[in-house]
C-alpha cells in the first residue's frame, strides 16, 4: 500500500475545490466579509462551500483507510485527522466563513492544483495564513474589543493542532531550513523539536494576548 493516494487525485479534489473557494472567496470580498461575523452565512455562493467541507472529509477519510498513511506516514495521517475536526467545526460554525479563514484553503488547493504538490512557497504560504488566522482570531476571542465574531476555543485549538503538526512534518520529513537539527531521529530529536514547536505556540499565544491588552487598553483611554 501506498502511505498517500497519487498526487493526481489530491490535483482533482483540489481542483474542483479551488473554483468552489474562488467563488466562496470573491463573494464575501464582495459583501466585504472579511472577517467571521455574528450573522449567518444565507449567501448561495458561500454556503456551496459546505459542499467542499464534506468532500474533504470523504476524500481523508478514504485516504486513511485506503492506503498505509497511519502506520508510515503517522504525522500526516494526525494532520488528516485533525483537519476532519476542523471541516467539521467549519459546518457547525459556518459564520466563521470569511476572507481570512479561507484563505488558506486557497492556498493549499493551489499547492495541490497549480503547484501539483511540488511547489512549496505555496504550501508556506498556506502555513503561514493558518498562523496568522490562529492569531488574530485568537486576539478578537481574549479581547473586550471586538473587531469580529468569535470563534470558539475547540476550534481555535485544532488550528494551533494543525499548525504545529505542521510544524513537525516540515522539520521531520522535510528537513526544514528553519528548525533545529534532527540527525538521530531519536526520542531526544523528537523531545528538541516538540520544545522547539511548544515555544512557537507560547510565542503566538502571548503575541495574542499581549496584542489584545493593547487594544483593551485603547479602548479604556478612548
Amino acid at each position: 500500500m501506498d502511505h498517500m493516494l497519487p498526487t493526481r487525485y489530491h490535483a482533482v479534489v483540489n481542483g474542483f475545490g479551488l473554483l468552489q473557494i474562488s467563488i466562496a472567496l470573491a463573494h464575501c470580498f464582495s459583501k466585504r466579509r472579511y472577517f467571521p461575523a455574528e450573522s449567518p452565512v444565507s449567501f448561495r455562493f458561500v454556503s456551496q462551500f459546505r459542499l467542499h467541507l464534506v468532500l474533504y472529509i470523504i476524500f481523508y477519510t478514504f485516504e486513511l483507510i485506503q492506503t498505509d498513511i497511519i502506520r508510515s506516514f503517522t504525522n500526516m495521517a494526525l494532520h488528516h485527522l485533525i483537519a476532519i475536526v476542523i471541516f467539521a467545526g467549519f459546518l457547525s460554525e459556518f459564520n466563521t466563513v470569511s476572507v481570512i479563514t479561507l484563505t488558506p484553503f486557497l492556498f493549499h488547493a493551489l499547492y495541490w492544483t497549480v503547484g501539483y504538490g511540488r511547489v512549496y512557497h505555496l504550501l508556506a504560504l498556506y502555513n503561514l495564513a493558518l498562523l496568522v488566522d490562529f492569531v488574530l482570531l485568537l486576539t478578537n476571542n481574549l479581547s473586550k474589543r471586538k473587531f469580529c465574531a468569535s470563534v470558539s476555543y475547540r476550534l481555535l485549538a485544532c488550528v494551533l493542532a494543525e499548525i504545529n503538526v505542521n510544524a513537525f512534518t516540515y522539520c521531520w520529513n522535510y528537513s526544514g531550513s528553519h528548525c533545529p537539527k534532527v540527525d538521530d531521529r531519536g526520542w531526544a530529536d523528537i523531545g528538541k523539536l516538540s520544545a522547539w514547536i511548544g515555544t512557537l505556540d507560547l510565542c503566538l499565544m502571548g503575541f495574542a494576548w499581549i496584542t489584545s491588552n493593547l487594544l483593551d487598553s485603547t479602548r479604556r483611554e478612548q
